[in-house]
């Protein structure tokens, strides 16, 4: 995309009307040539409020559906959630490893993805296995939106000396793994195919007036079910918001609509709809995101509800012998709820009994009973076993012991959170 596309793409953004959209397909093996030469790129799309990069699916087999499957997952995420101007990256180029340079898989997502500062980058591999195809689809959030957005902090009473801290992870997630008869290709390519097809009326038998064009800016004037009516300036029709993908590739969008939902929460925390039937990875992202939420907003009950979740979860983890999605982070929100929730119930008690309700004065003033305070951190302590250098973990164990009255295991927290922050 030229420089003058890149100015005009920007100021479009900032002057059309809400739900402002674009897609482009930028080239990846010259993007890392460039930065390995030490190049800054050039932002695509810089106008756009959220700007999401989808890499073309890793296909070893042969498949010829990495194509197909990110611009499915791609058209998705941009369509799927009205939250303001929002820009796709479709990278074309594969990830895979090669001789020519020591990038792993990973390490090219993130190099791109944070050399364009986007607000998350989705991947994925397909692999063929005799009648099967199996797909993977992952979804990783910079660590930058991770620590502006994707992070809760508790202030605690002023005889407890601090803050409580949690942060989303993991911030690299397993979202889906699809497996599919192979003879689902073709729906795969079709549904891709059909992508940028504008009709007349918003019904397959209508005649098709256009295509969405590439690398311009569109924006949704109407939606009718799954048809969504998009202004491109130089033209407009209907459009299937799920891309004809209907059928056998329908549960695709699931993972693109994790993605979507990640974005809505990016344009305004709360409660998202998040797909049922993913992978741990989402479903503990899922998990922490309904309990975080309340922290400062909910009631008591509301809390308490939202925890059981995850109490769940570490049990069947702790039972089983495996670590939990984002190793303690389910454990550290686990704390983060129990002491909010113990201070939510001393608070509205102590309201009751003075009919004080200043309910902020109540709080700075609360006093929790240090024996369950202890109880909350030594549980905290026995999960972070997993995870020895989460760093909210070791944050938090340092406030909780210290208001306990362990001055030497909080001594101990706060040195190995200092030899953390060194590294």
């Amino acid at each position: 995309m030229t420089r003058l596309r890149g100015v005009w793409l920007a100021a479009a953004l900032c002057l059309l009307p809400a739900f402002a959209l674009a897609e482009i397909q930028p080239n990846l093996e010259q993007e890392l040539r460039l930065l390995q030469h030490g190049e800054k790129l050039q932002l695509h799309i810089p106008g756009a409020k959220y700007r999401i990069a989808v890499f073309t699916y890793e296909d070893p087999d042969g498949t010829e559906l990495g194509d197909a499957l990110a611009a499915l997952v791609g058209r998705q995420v941009l369509l799927r959630f009205n939250v303001g101007s929002i820009g796709v990256l479709r990278y074309q180029g594969g990830l895979a490893p090669s001789a020519s340079d020591a990038l792993s898989y990973f390490d090219k997502v993130e190099k791109v993805a944070n050399a364009q500062e986007v607000a998350l980058s989705v991947w994925g591999m397909v692999r063929r296995s005799g009648q099967k195809l199996t797909i993977d689809t992952y979804v990783q959030v910079p660590p930058r939106i991770v620590a502006d957005t994707f992070v809760w902090r508790v202030r605690l009473p002023r005889r407890m000396e601090g803050e409580l801290v949690a942060h989303l992870q993991p911030d690299r997630i397993f979202v889906q793994r699809l497996e599919l008869q192979a003879d689902a290709a073709g729906e795969l390519r079709a549904a891709a195919h059909k992508l940028d097809e504008l009709r007349a009326e918003p019904s397959d038998s209508a005649p098709v007036v256009g295509t969405l064009p590439r690398g311009s800016v569109y924006w949704i004037e109407e939606e009718r079910g799954d048809w969504i009516l998009a202004n491109a300036k130089e033209m407009r029709g209907w459009v299937r918001g799920a891309g004809h993908c209907t059928s056998v590739c329908a549960p695709l969008l699931d993972a693109a609509n994790f993605g979507a939902a990640l974005i809505a929460f990016m344009a305004s925390p709360g409660a998202k709809r998040i797909p049922d039937g993913l992978l741990p990875d989402a479903e503990a992202v899922r998990d922490q995101l309904a309990a975080l939420e309340p922290l400062n907003r909910g009631s008591p009950a509301e809390l308490e509800a939202s925890i059981a979740p995850i109490e769940r979860r570490l049990r069947d983890t702790a039972s089983n012998g495996t670590v939990p999605p984002g190793g303690a982070a389910l454990a550290n929100v686990r704390a983060v709820g129990k002491l909010t929730f113990l201070l939510k119930m001393e608070a509205r008690q102590r309201a009751r009994e003075t009919g004080d309700r200043n309910i902020e004065a109540i709080y700075d003033d609360l006093a929790p009973d240090p024996a369950q305070v202890r109880a909350i951190a030594f549980e905290l302590a026995e999960a972070s076993l997993v995870d020895p250098r989460n760093a909210d973990v070791l944050h938090n164990l340092a406030i909780l012991f210290a208001y306990a009255g362990d001055a030497d295991r909080a001594q101990l927290a706060r040195s190995l959170a200092a030899e953390l922050a060194a590294r």
